[in-house]
């Protein structure tokens, strides 16, 4: 019998990977189940076992409505986002007809969806290949994988893939038919938290440790399981402070694909316009622990200026987590009686958050700048959503 070669050692280490994460997944079938957990493992394991650069889920709520549910890159979580707001894309059009959809060279693509893959590209990605999460007729998700190169995928890692979802979609399904209507819709709810929470603890990471969000996103992913904790757990014990950071940030950073030099997302920008006794201040990028003092130092700025009618216009932002709706209740807080504060929502991106957690019901909450500015002040003390 001859002795195994290199590459004999190669395929059967990858053969012993193949299996783990098949077990680790079908694990899901019989312990406490946790959704989030269960689709960022399914992406981390598409990061390592395939040929790709980045992955991502959409995953379709009770209400048939589609939310980004992991991400493996905060590129990936754009883009994914971007779908689901523009409503196009392949991860769109996979959930739509419950087959899989991919592109090749996205540097061609200009008809399908110009949009996406304009993004695409200036993230740095050049193929695209979204499967379905699905159990026989019926689609509850998508599974997106892109890459730096272009071409196809080959049969072998398409099949892996899509075996991987059907895995991770049965989960998902026989835990959902275990549990009333209402504890779905409870389940799924609390599995977005857990998105925020899980983004909450990445921004504390990088803003103690001097790390970009993705690198605090593999150290929490890494030290999570290598002492077999859950990740909303960890992330809930970073946020709350009940866990040593320094610990956390020393766990090592060996994400299984190098990382790819692409353009950081813009930082949060506040524009300040002025007319007559209102003020305006228009928002852009992303609202998270890190971003939300720039947001906070606008808003103390334009308060000392007392004005009578202070919109802040959220059309412009792409993500809103707590913190900065911690800032806008504090700034409402502080605002009192001499100045009207109005918050201009008109995306998903920011009302979503705003309904969730009720804050919509104690701002002032408007679908436009011209709404927010024409409504008599006298009448902006009622909280709630204006159409």
């Amino acid at each position: 019998m001859r002795p195994p070669s290199a590459h004999d050692e190669v395929t059967h280490t990858r053969q012993l990977r193949i299996s783990s994460a098949f077990v680790t997944l079908a694990d899901t079938l019989v312990t406490e189940f946790d959704v989030a957990d269960s689709l960022d493992l399914l992406t981390q394991r598409c990061i390592e076992l395939l040929d790709v650069s980045a992955a991502g889920i959409t995953l379709i709520g009770p209400d048939g409505v589609a939310h980004v549910m992991a991400a493996s890159s905060r590129h990936a979580q754009m883009l994914e986002l971007l779908e689901v707001r523009t409503e196009s894309g392949p991860c769109i059009d996979c959930l739509r007809t419950g087959h899989p959809v991919a592109e090749h060279d996205l540097t061609t693509e200009t008809s399908r969806w110009p949009r996406f893959a304009a993004a695409a590209q200036e993230c740095g990605y050049r193929s695209v290949q979204a499967l379905p999460l699905r159990l026989r007729d019926r689609t509850i998700g998508a599974l997106c994988l892109l890459d730096t190169g272009t071409g196809p995928m080959n049969n072998g890692q398409v099949d892996l893939a899509q075996a991987l979802a059907d895995v991770a979609t049965i989960g998902i399904l026989q835990h959902r038919a275990l549990e009333h209507h209402g504890q779905i819709a409870g389940q799924l709810q609390t599995a977005l938290s857990s998105r925020v929470i899980v983004e909450q603890a990445r921004g504390v990471l990088a803003q103690r440790g001097g790390l970009s969000m993705d690198d605090a996103l593999v150290r929490l992913d890494g030290y999570a399981r290598v002492r077999n904790r859950p990740l909303t757990s960890l992330a809930g014990a970073v946020v709350t402070g009940t866990v040593d950071l320094d610990a956390v940030l020393a766990h090592p950073t060996t994400p299984a694909a190098a990382p790819m030099p692409s353009p950081r997302p813009p930082p949060l920008t506040v524009t300040t316009l002025s007319s007559n006794q209102a003020m305006v201040l228009v928002v852009a990028g992303s609202i998270d622990l890190v971003t939300a003092p720039v947001l906070h130092d606008a808003l103390e700025s334009a308060a000392t200026l007392r004005p009578r009618l202070l919109v802040v216009d959220l059309s412009a932002v792409e993500f809103l987590a707590c913190a900065g709706l911690s800032v806008l209740i504090a700034a409402h807080h502080r605002a009192e009686d001499r100045t009207c504060l109005r918050v201009v929502a008109d995306r998903r991106a920011t009302r979503r958050p705003l309904a969730l957690t009720g804050v919509d019901t104690y701002l002032s909450v408007h679908d436009s700048r011209a709404h927010a500015l024409t409504t008599a002040v006298t009448s902006a003390a009622r909280p709630g959503f204006r159409s």
